[in-house]
């Protein structure tokens, strides 16, 4: 299964970032905010026809459980 970890950058940059594997390919984002994210990568896996799980977390390096789960199928407006 794709999983994507979504976290707030610390670095310069966007404010928000998500990084993980989409399919068969590696996937990265970054957005102003965490909802703007978040429809970046529902649009991703609208396109490449995956489910994702998409997590909250911390430290994208870490290995830690996540914060919270993003659910995709709320975040696109039809």
């Amino acid at each position: 299964m794709s999983r994507i970890k979504a976290y707030k950058n610390p670095d310069r940059g966007p404010a928000w970032c998500a990084e993980g594997e989409m399919g068969d390919y590696s996937y990265y984002a970054g957005a102003d905010t965490l909802e703007e994210l978040s429809v970046l990568i529902a649009e991703a896996a609208a396109e490449s026809g995956d489910s994702p799980e998409v997590v909250l977390v911390n430290d994208p390096d870490a290995d830690e459980a996540p914060v919270a789960e993003i659910d995709l199928t709320v975040t696109v407006k039809q």
